[in-house]
């Protein structure tokens, strides 16, 4: 066991190695582009300059002389560019690389972490945390741990269907928001996109309350279809779960509620400011505290899931079938998980297994990993997790998603 130990401790410190050989390398390529940039700007003033002189005829150069200089400049300026799009590309694929080293390490650091390791930590823990309190040591406990996808249909747990009309409806009328309009307070002519436009300028501006956020989100899920038929939004709507033998609070600012079969669908939990965002590669190693209060409340919602069905199926046995009302598995579609900070939206997804629900529950060791989805996006030569509602491109995103996550919970509702 000593053995094993010491030949995984080698490996993290090989792969940590190779991590900061990593982190070097594209504090250098940072360090180029900004001295690539200083050129070009310094270029494209001075081929400024020329041309001022040569419009009011300051100049005592020769006209043929000044357009020789001009383009002599232009193609400088040119080669720089391309010499600064050639360090992004190296930038963008040491990323990719430190990305690929830092799960390394994140394998190898489960695999010295042991599970009686996380079984004498769990036995350490004081006794049962409401969702408020838990913490990224928890989620290691568990061996939870949240994981990046490009891919809508990973975060979805199928393909995409068709963008609904009500969607396509609301995406233009809110077409005239922006951080611009907001702040000078013109918003649009559309009742239901105006509505929603003087929740965003509270909710940026003042951001002292955090009912501002709630509002903004119910306004949101709402005009994309959150209250239709059997489903509904709720706020503070709180849940009692088990974790280590006893009982724990977990209170979501918002869910999704299936009011026909009573099942918790999508929680959300909002903040009012909005966080110093971090490096991509480090939000892999390091959850935010919002997020592993939002796993919390997610789990709180899949145990009285689970207990509700349960109970459902012990009624099904006694009574004949014309008599039980026929409902929808919770698990065969994810819970859905959104995280606000401000103005900005974060999505994720996981259909949480017995597995994990019972090791939470009696404090046992996990059988396996729970990786938690976590939708990301490519934007400037870099991934991004939070989408701006003040932004055309990010806004359309999360009313998509948000529309793809409607119509699931429709047809589990139905």
């Amino acid at each position: 066991m000593a053995n094993r130990i010491e030949k995984i401790n080698l490996e993290m410190d090989k792969a940590q190695t190779q991590i900061d050989k990593v982190e070097t390398r594209i504090d250098k390529v940072e360090s180029e582009i900004d001295e690539v940039k200083s050129h070009i700007e310094k270029t494209e003033k001075q081929i400024g300059d020329i041309d001022d002189k040569y419009k009011n005829n300051e100049s005592e150069v020769n006209k043929d002389e000044l357009y020789k200089f001009k383009n002599m400049l232009q193609e400088k300026s040119n080669k720089l560019q391309e010499e600064k799009n050639k360090l992004q590309e190296e930038k963008n694929k040491l990323r990719q690389e430190k990305i690929i080293l830092l799960e390394l390490l994140l394998k190898v650091t489960s695999k010295n972490t042991g599970r009686n390791m996380r079984a004498e930590k769990r036995k350490s823990f004081p006794g049962p945390k409401s969702a408020s309190h838990w913490n990224e040591d928890i989620l290691k406990s568990y061996e939870i741990v949240i994981l990046p996808t490009t891919q809508l249909s990973v975060l979805l747990g199928q393909e995409p269907t068709r963008k609904s009309a009500r969607c396509e409806a609301v995406e233009t009328a809110c077409l005239s928001i922006s951080a611009e309009t907001v702040r000078d307070k013109n918003f649009p002519s559309d009742p239901n996109a105006m509505w929603l436009a003087k929740l965003i300028y509270l909710t940026t501006s003042y951001g002292c309350y955090e009912s501002a956020v709630d509002d903004m989100v119910h306004c949101i899920l709402h005009l994309l279809g959150f209250n239709d038929i059997n489903l509904v939004v709720l706020s503070r709507n709180k849940l009692h779960f088990k974790m280590a033998n006893g009982e724990a609070e977990a209170t979501a600012d918002i869910t999704v509620l299936d009011l026909k079969n009573n099942f918790r669908l999508a929680v959300v939990e909002d903040k009012r400011t909005i966080a110093e965002r971090v490096d991509y590669v480090d939000e892999l190693l390091h959850p935010k505290p919002s997020e592993c209060q939002l796993v919390a409340e997610a789990i709180a919602a899949a145990q009285f899931n689970r207990e509700k069905k349960s109970k459902v199926r012990a009624h099904s046995a006694s009574t004949s079938t014309a008599n039980v009302v026929c409902y929808s598995e919770p698990t065969q579609i994810p819970l859905f998980m959104i995280r606000i900070r401000g103005e900005t939206f974060t999505f994720y997804s996981h259909a949480f297994s017995n597995m994990i629900l019972d090791a939470v529950a009696e404090n046992i060791t996990p059988t396996e990993t729970t990786a938690i989805s976590k939708f990301s996006v490519e934007k400037e030569n870099s991934v991004v997790y939070e989408l701006s509602i003040l932004f055309k491109s990010d806004r359309e995103l999360i009313f998509t998603i948000l529309d793809q996550i409607q119509q699931i919970l429709q047809k589990c509702a139905a």
